[in-house]
Order: structure tokens, then sequence, then C-alpha cells
């Protein structure tokens, strides 16, 4: 509120020190906005103006275009103040302005639309577009091209698209990428469009003949059918009857029937040929569609158990079925909680009985179950309470996370003749005081302390438990470290997607910040930190919707 007092005692200056030069101030922009990542440009033409910010969550920048990542979707009101100076140093020009902005999604947009284009098989109006746009790890994603003869495609895929040109010319191909979770509001676009030059030669000849295979998939109701057409060209119409009352349009489709029984196949394929009737061949075969040989199911569920030692709390069940198949595994532990896995650790909170069973699945015809009960004795109260804190070490090298912790047994009055037991949330458990474990992935995990107090011979032991989650996120190497004027970090991508960096002192107030287009390989991002004051600093890296962690020394 202050920044905004100071804007308004600059207007009344400016007001008072106004000469006879006309200067233009003007504090309009404009803003893009890119999933929850923000860019704004000011209007304005002096390059002397002075700038301020204020983004409507709560913070601020002095930037003349800055970018800036906000925390959640929803509606922002965004100010902007700007102020130009004379040679003494008078305010002599101030503007301001508001505006309304909407962040609809938090998630940058991972869409980038891209293609090349080239002429297959030296035929000039055969031209195969390749595509080489970029989305997100695990997103859906819709490509729809128009190829500005009036003909359009679309597919569910980054597939590369060869069409055919009827005419001489010079056509603008277009290409829109769809990608997010579709049929929400939580999906991004791009375009990209680029024009080809087109020359068709000699009238395509009617010379195609329709022929096709067909195979049953897999002991079932689904079939494949090849297209062995003689002739076939791309931009070829092809209709598959199903002899069902469905059609497909694939040049080779899969098909599954809900029934067994004789089926007409049929498979027509259309030439049009500019200035003359279309070409058509077609051909029928009658395919046998059987009920599926049921797969025997020889499936005996049994697990054994293992108590961990100096507790009566805490057991290692483990899958010994014997199957052909990997199969899915299911626990239910009879006090309302649940695991998976072949391998599972579970401590139970309370004395009782508990009927503790194994579901294990093989197929949709082929699962079985299995229980065996587990008596938990009583516990006398005590007044154990147990903590701990941990230390996430700085990443190594064979695997570019912060994966190694330090687990610092707090608990008070803890005795050497107490029994420790860590449960790390990764099948895995420790009963060291301070155990050091290494995780094998990246991930959120939730670790457990559980305490032991044996009681005297003929009582009840003393028992309890706390819980904390600990989050392992990748980790990259700064250089050179220590750094003077600038620092640089290596991020390797797999596929070429936008690079967000953030620089934060240890107060977490951000210093630095950049915005890169990835590419395929090792992407080298370098800041200028002349101008930062001694100290640690943290880097922040945001892309393909995971967050990598760097650190450097400023001298």
């Amino acid at each position: 509120m202050r920044k905004l007092y100071f804007f308004l005692l600059l207007s009344i200056l400016s007001f008072v020190n106004i000469g006879h030069a006309q200067i233009n101030c003007n504090a309009a922009f404009t803003s893009t906005v890119n999933g929850n990542t923000v860019a704004f440009l000011n209007n304005g033409v002096d390059s002397s103006s002075m700038h301020y910010w204020n983004f409507g969550d709560g913070t601020s920048s002095f930037l003349a275009n800055p970018v800036h990542v906000y925390p959640n979707c929803g509606t922002y009101t965004v100010y902007h103040g700007t102020n130009v100076n004379n040679p003494n140093g008078v305010s002599v020009c101030q503007d301001s302005t508001f505006q309304t902005i909407l962040v609809t999604c938090n998630t940058p947009c991972s869409a980038q639309a891209f293609f090349t284009s080239s002429v297959v098989n030296n035929q000039s109006n055969v031209i195969e577009f390749i595509n080489g746009s970029t989305t997100g790890t695990g997103q859906q994603v819709v490509c729809n091209w128009v190829f500005g003869d009036g003909t359009s495609s679309s597919s569910q895929s980054l597939s590369n698209q060869v069409h055919t040109y009827n005419a001489s010319g010079v056509y603008n191909v277009c290409l829109v990428v769809t990608s997010g979770i579709l049929g929400t509001s939580n999906i991004c676009r791009d375009t990209f469009c680029s024009t080809v030059q087109v020359q068709v030669a000699n009238p395509t000849p009617c010379n195609v003949t329709a022929n096709f295979v067909a195979d049953t998939l897999s002991n079932s109701f689904t079939y494949s059918f090849n297209n062995t057409s003689l002739n076939l060209n791309p931009s070829d119409s092809i209709i598959w009857n199903f002899g069902d009352g469905s059609f497909g349009y694939d040049v080779s489709p899969t098909h599954t029937y809900t029934s067994a029984g004789t089926y007409n196949v049929c498979l027509r394929i259309y030439r049009f040929i500019t200035g003359s009737s279309p070409c058509v061949s077609e051909v029928c075969r009658s395919i046998q569609v059987l009920n599926p040989t049921p797969t025997p199911c020889n499936l005996v569920p049994s697990f054994m158990v293992q108590a961990a030692p100096n507790t009566s709390q805490v057991y290692q069940f483990i899958n010994t079925s014997i199957t052909a198949n990997a199969p899915l595994v299911t626990w239910t532990f009879g006090d309302a909680t649940t695991g998976t896995g072949n391998s599972v650790t579970h401590a139970f909170a309370n004395p009782g009985t508990y009927t503790v069973c194994m579901m294990v699945s093989v197929s949709a015809t082929c699962m079985g179950d299995t229980c065996i009960s587990i008596t938990i004795p009583p516990t006398t109260p005590c007044s154990i309470q147990p903590n701990f804190t941990w230390q996430i070490s700085p990443s190594n090298s064979n695997n570019g996370m912060s994966n190694q912790v330090y687990f610092l047994n707090n608990t008070p009055n803890l005795s050497s003749t107490d029994s420790v037991t860590w449960i790390f949330g990764d099948s895995t458990i420790s009963h060291q005081t301070n155990p050091m474990h290494v995780f094998a992935n990246a991930g959120t995990y939730n670790v457990c302390l559980v305490v032991n107090r044996h009681g005297n011979p003929g009582t009840a032991s003393c028992v309890e438990e706390v819980c904390h989650t600990i989050q392992i996120v990748p980790n990259v190497l700064s250089y050179p470290n220590p750094a003077q004027t600038t620092v640089n970090v290596n991020v390797p991508l797999t596929q070429a997607q936008p690079i967000n960096a953030f620089v934060y002192n240890m107060q977490n107030n951000l210093v630095a910040q950049l915005l890169q287009q990835g590419i395929v390989g090792n992407n080298t991002l370098t800041f200028n930190v002349a101008g930062l004051a001694p100290g640690i600093y943290n880097i922040r890296i945001y892309v393909g919707g995971q967050v990598i962690i760097s650190r450097f020394v400023k001298q």
C-alpha cells in the first residue's frame, strides 16, 4: 500500500514540475497467460520510465516487463504504475492503471505445436507433414490438421500426416494441438501454420485393387484387419463395413464384436480424380467369430507373516501364491486400512484380534483370496511420545536427486531397552535408533516411527507411533559453485517443452527468474548473479509437471 501512496505522490510532483516538453506516460499493458505463468508487456515508449507492478496475489515487481507465476488458479486484479523523471531527478510524468486477468490453470501450458513437411516419393503433390509438436508427459492430446485445400483431419496422437493435393498452388497448412485433461477446462492449445508449394503432375490412375486379411487377437472377439490393397494412395478414402452395423475409416483397423457369429466384412476404396468420375474398388469376405476359450485358473492364494523383532504390533505380509502371470495383490488388515503389493508392512495401532485378508487377481476371470487372524495383545498406558526430525542430503551424481535421508530419533527419555521400528513407506523398515535411508524413487512418503517400551515380566508392552510426510524431489548441480558473475544449471529433456526457473535467497525472496524454451537433449540455464549479495541461493526449476532443485553460493 505504501508503494501506491508513493506513485500518488509522484503524480502530484509531476503536475507541479511539468515543463513545456510533452512526455508520453502510458501505464497500459498487455498480458499473455500460459497456464499459471503470465507475461506482462507495458505499452510505454520511454525507456527511462520507472515501473511498479502489484500482481494481486500479495507479490510485486519493479521490472519493466515481468513474468509472474501465480500459485493458484483464479481472477486477479493487477496494478501497473509508471513514472518518468527529468534530468534533475524530478518526476514530470506518471500514469497508473488496473486490469483484471484470469488464470485458468496452475500448470504451465505444455502444448507446443510445430511441424515440417517433405515430398513423398518424388510426388510433388503428395506431402508428408512431420509432427514435431510436444506436450506434457502422460497428457491426453488431440491434433487437428487443416491442409488449406478445404480438407482436414484429426488424431489423438502426435503422428505424422500424409496428404495428397489435387491441384497445384501454395497452401497454408495449420496444426492445432490441444493437450491436458480433455473434456475439462484444464486444457491448453497451441497453433502453428506454414505454407507448402504443390505441383500436380499427371492425374492419378484408377488402378487400385481392394484386398485385406483378417486375424483374431488374443483368443477374443477382437479382430485386426490388415489392408493389403494394391496401388493404395494416402489420399484414397477408405470405408470398412464390419457386418454388425458398425463402420471404420482407418487404413488397417481393429474391431471388437459383441457376440459370436458369422459376419460379412467389406472394404471399399474411393479414389477421387480431378475432372473424372471416382475410382472405386471393393472386396468382401466372411469371417467366423467364435466364443473365446476360457483360460484355466490354477491360482491358490497364500501368504506368509513375519513379526518385526521386539514388537507385537508391526508385521510384514508376503504373497507366496504360485501363478504364471503378474498378479494384482490387495490387502485388508481388519482395522479399516488397506495395502497393495506383493510385500507390505503394517503396524496395528490398537490391541485386538484382526482378520487379515489377501486378494489376488490374475485376470478378470482368475482371482481368489485367503484370510488369517492375528491377535495384538493389549498395551499398558505409558507416557512415550515418539518424535523425530530428518535431514535430506544434497544430491549425488548417481541418481540426480536428493534421496539420502538422515533420521534423528528425538523421543524424550528413550531407553536402551526400548525397541525402535522405522517404517519408511516404501515397503522397507529399520530398527536402528537413528537410521540413514536411501529412497529409490522420487515421490511423497509417509514415514512412521514406532517405539515399543517393554514391560516387566508378566506385563504388557507400551507402544506409541508418530508419522511424518517426506518429499523426495529431483536435484541437479550448479556450476561454477561458488559463483561470482554467472551460474549454470544443466537440465536434460527427452522432449521439447518450456522451462521456468526461479532464484530465491535464504529468506525465500525471488531475486531472479528465467523462462526458456527447452529442446530435446541437454539445456543449459545461465543466470546473471553479479548483482546478488554474497550468500546461499536456491534455484527452483519447473518443467514437464515436475520440480527440480539446485543450490549455489554467491561470493
